[in-house]
């Protein structure tokens, strides 16, 4: 999963409109990038506040998601990355490949495994505690290693998401049912 939230550099209703306009230009070689690269689920771009994000459930390693991309469409990503603080050094990136990946994974946001997410939701249980009514959490029995990344990381993604699909990609599926693209 990857949650990539970028710090747009003007900072204004302008600067959310061409965000905005970088995607909808770029609509058609973004969805040829994603039924090509095959290992995605789901993507989404989205404006929040002064930044632009994209969301996206994907099948195997980061580094070689993002290559995939770099691949397909980099010169897509130019167009936003160059939207974005710090975006001009890392672009173009099919020429800044590596640092690149490293920038992506920079704003990708820190997440925080299930394991802690359950420690969070079910501290009652891990204590034996079966009240009827709703028992606060005690915060000072989070693990210190989850603390200091709360610290380090204000904005955090919880948990590795909801998956409703058996497990497979859509290029996985396509490929047994042969289908082809």
């Amino acid at each position: 999963m990857m949650n990539l939230i970028m710090p747009l550099k003007v900072k204004s209703p302008i600067g959310r409109a061409e965000a905005a306009l970088a995607i909808a230009k770029n609509k058609d070689a973004i969805y040829a990038g994603l039924n090509n690269v095959g290992t995605v689920h789901f993507a989404r771009f989205v404006i929040v506040g002064d930044n632009i994000c994209m969301f996206s459930v994907y099948d195997g390693d980061f580094t070689n998601y993002i290559r995939d991309f770099i691949a397909t469409i980099g010169e897509v990503f130019n167009e936003v990355v160059k939207l974005v603080e710090g975006g001009k050094k890392v672009i173009p990136c099919e020429k800044n490949v590596e640092a690149f990946i490293q920038w992506v994974h920079e704003h990708d946001l820190y997440q925080v495994p299930d394991t802690a997410t359950d420690f969070l939701r079910d501290q009652e249980d891990l204590k034996g505690d079966r009240a009827v009514s709703p028992v606060d959490d005690d915060l000072t029995l989070l693990p210190r290693k989850l603390v200091l990344q709360l610290r380090a990381n204000a904005n955090i993604s919880l948990g590795s998401g909801y998956r409703a699909y058996p497990g497979f990609s859509v290029a996985q599926v396509r490929k047994h049912l042969k289908l082809g693209w």
